[in-house]
């Protein structure tokens, strides 16, 4: 399998405050998947997964560290990943069986230290032929939910459910099926402790069921006249209603009470006829939720009532610094209420060419958005009792995974002019280049002789050279990321670059 390569481009460094916004790209060649997703982390920045790198990146957006994980000739396909309650990152994906014994893929979740180190990882086989990732949710008990669906070769797909404690041993583990293909949309913790399941089937209809905290099957019901496998996302509110978004003419909301039965629903509608992609709880009770335009991205959001509260576009204007068509992924909320949306742009080369976004509370990014007005009516839909079949299934077995690095920096191309404190009158920038590079990088931009300081991603000084040359030799350092810092009488400067 040949190895992932990321290639980049380098921004030089602007300091930020914690509310900036900011839009960023990068793409990859030979990345089996369109996914990217990304997780906001405690310290303001974010935690993503893009095919098999995983990168972390501060506040300002800037890459601390990326990794990769193989196992013999395979490398790890991450899909989803987040911060714990404890600080440290997981992430979990799939990783082809060459042995071929328990499924063509089978599921690894690992943990990470703040620094990118590997605590423990883990891998669940399950004897079918694809595993579909669709959500990861710590729960309150500080253990993992899997959850996503299975294919099997001339059988009907299912949904499954794995609970892992916070060592990665296993708790319990469900699948649940009908006599339609089940594809998970997603799932949430509930209140008292078990989960709310919103999935699409291939029968028009859109199921809506809940289990206990060890996975049975609590009650299921039924909604029909949706899109065949439309997307849907189901939150709690906090009198024990369920709130669930999905696709139909538009975008739709209904609610239930706390146990499926329907009290309200609602579409909104546009010339565009944005569709759902995905959608979260916001910190003030409402609803933030992903959307796709014919031209860009959706960020819509509401009060807990289903009330229309705003509507942006990013990206539907094909001269704007980031272009048109690109397709959102996921989106999440920070605690300071601005939101990070990551995607992909399916028609630009080379493919895969993934970017997040980061608003303000109000949806505002410097780099462009359309203000939308949307009308919403009321819809009926048809709710009935259903019954899904519930089984335990799986096989765990241990994991070993070598740890390397993943070559992946974000390219920062428009930030929040309010948010940038830039040092006035200086002319000098630095550049540098070939990057990455295995022996020497050449320094570009500075106009007189400089001391150079060489950190690793601890900060710890790992080369100190003072020099009037253009030239510096990094044969003597070992693989990974680091910082080169310029010190004049004029600025301060830092930049990055990767050592092969």
């Amino acid at each position: 399998m040949k190895k992932l390569k990321l290639f980049v481009v380098f921004t030089n460094l602007m300091l930020c405050n914690k509310n900036m916004t900011f839009a960023q790209s990068t793409f990859a060649q030979n990345a089996s998947t369109n996914n990217l997703s990304a997780s906001p982390t405690t310290d303001g920045g974010y935690i993503s997964v893009s095919s098999r790198v995983i990168l972390k990146a501060d506040d300002n957006g800037d890459t601390l560290w990326t990794r990769q994980f193989y196992r013999d000739s395979s490398y790890a396909d991450w899909a989803l990943c987040g911060q714990s309650y404890d600080g440290e990152y997981y992430a979990v994906g799939s990783i082809h069986d060459s042995l071929n014994t328990i499924g063509q893929f089978s599921l690894v979740m690992l943990k990470l230290d703040s620094f990118g180190n590997l605590t423990w990882t883990k891998g669940f086989g399950h004897n079918v032929w694809n595993n579909h990732l669709i959500q990861i949710v710590e729960t309150k008990d500080s253990s993992y939910l899997i959850a996503g669906y299975h294919s099997f070769p001339n059988y009907n797909e299912s949904i499954f459910l794995i609970k892992i404690n916070n060592y990665g041993h296993l708790m319990w583990s469900k699948d649940f099926s009908n006599s339609t293909n089940l594809e998970l949309n997603s799932v949430n913790e509930t209140d008292d402790g078990g989960f709310i399941i919103s999935s699409a089937s291939g029968a028009a209809a859109l199921l809506l069921f809940k289990t206990d905290s060890i996975g049975n099957y609590v009650w299921a019901q039924k909604f029909s006249s949706f899109l065949p496998y439309s997307a849907s996302n189901v939150v709690q509110l906090d009198n024990g209603d369920y709130i669930v978004s999905a696709n139909r003419s538009g975008i739709c909301l209904f609610r239930t009470d706390g146990y499926g039965n329907l009290l309200w629903s609602k579409v909104f509608t546009h010339s565009n006829h944005e569709y759902i992609v995905s959608s979260c709880r916001t910190n003030n009770g409402g609803l933030a939720i992903l959307g796709q335009g014919i031209a860009g991205v959706l960020l819509m959001l509401t009060d807990s009532s289903g009330n229309f509260s705003m509507a942006k576009e990013y990206g539907n204007d094909s001269a704007t610094v980031w272009g048109s068509g690109g397709k959102g992924n996921n989106i999440s909320q920070y605690t300071d209420g601005s939101y990070l949306v990551s995607g992909y742009y399916p028609s630009q080369l080379p493919s895969n060419t993934f970017f997040l976004l980061k608003t303000d509370s109000d949806g505002n990014n410097w780099c462009g958005a359309t203000p939308i007005t949307y009308t919403d009516s009321i819809i009926n839909i048809s709710a009935s009792p259903t019954i899904l079949s519930n089984s335990d299934s799986l096989i765990q077995f241990n994991t070993i995974l070598t740890q390397g690095f993943g070559y992946s920096l974000f390219n920062t191309f428009c930030l929040s002019s309010t948010a940038i404190h830039q040092i006035e009158n200086v002319e000098e920038e630095i550049k540098i280049y070939p990057n990455p590079a295995s022996e020497t990088i050449i320094i570009s931009g500075l106009k007189q002789p400089t001391d150079f300081t060489i950190k690793n991603i601890l900060g710890d000084v790992v080369y100190k050279i003072s020099t009037e040359t253009n030239i510096i030799n990094i044969s003597g350092l070992v693989v990974g990321f680091f910082f080169i810092e310029s010190n004049s009488e004029k600025r301060h400067l830092v930049s990055r670059f990767i050592k092969e």
